[in-house]
């Protein structure tokens, strides 16, 4: 696997944008180029109209939540409910309607968030991303890279049982690559690499 997340052919990630004060509109129109099945988090159901985002469900934190009125031209959609903070039925939506991967677009990079999702990594392809960062969960597989030296990366999950190729801890929960060339980090169990996002 390299840095650019693949998929089984045919099935592009589907998107959730949690935050909608974390939209960078050039990250969003790559992730939107393909069509994919665009959820969106109860705080950005007015942020969609503006930027023109034609959304499949709307995910509500709170049980006696209701679709937004000024949300009525985006009909026909799909509601989720996600109660005490667990993301568990979106994973849930998102695996019944044949989805295999998904791209979150988050505030700022959350450790705790990163945990809440690390239970599903073996069902789903995750890339979350925030203002400054991409955070890719791999599983049973190899994340490959060409960096320049001192490119640095942090590592969240079992890294004890993974297998570093150019890669130098500095610090908890991060690396450097010792020289320009490929990096490789093998895991067999959920592991979350966080880079630093180039996108502007």
């Amino acid at each position: 696997m390299s840095s650019h997340h693949f998929v089984k052919e045919g099935q592009e990630p589907a998107l959730f944008i949690s935050d909608p004060q974390s939209v960078n509109l050039n990250l969003l129109q790559q992730l939107l180029e393909w069509s994919p099945h665009v959820v969106i988090s109860e705080a950005c159901a007015s942020s969609s109209i503006p930027l023109h985002i034609k959304i499949d469900a709307v995910a509500f934190s709170h049980s006696n939540s209701s679709a937004p009125n000024d949300l009525s031209f985006q009909h026909p959609f799909n509601t989720v409910r996600l109660t005490n903070g667990q993301i568990t039925p979106l994973i849930d939506y998102l695996t019944l309607q044949g989805i295999t991967a998904l791209n979150v677009i988050h505030s700022v990079f959350d450790q705790e968030f990163i945990e809440l999702l690390k239970p599903f990594v073996s069902k789903i392809d995750l890339v979350i991303y925030d203002q400054q960062h991409k955070s890719i969960s791999i599983y049973n597989t190899v994340f490959e890279k060409w960096v320049t030296a001192r490119t640095r990366f942090y590592l969240y999950g079992d890294v004890s049982s993974s297998k570093l190729l150019n890669l130098k801890k500095i610090s908890k929960n991060c690396f450097v690559s010792e020289q320009t060339g490929p990096v490789s980090i093998a895991s067999e169990a959920e592991l979350f690499i966080v880079e630093q996002l180039s996108i502007r």
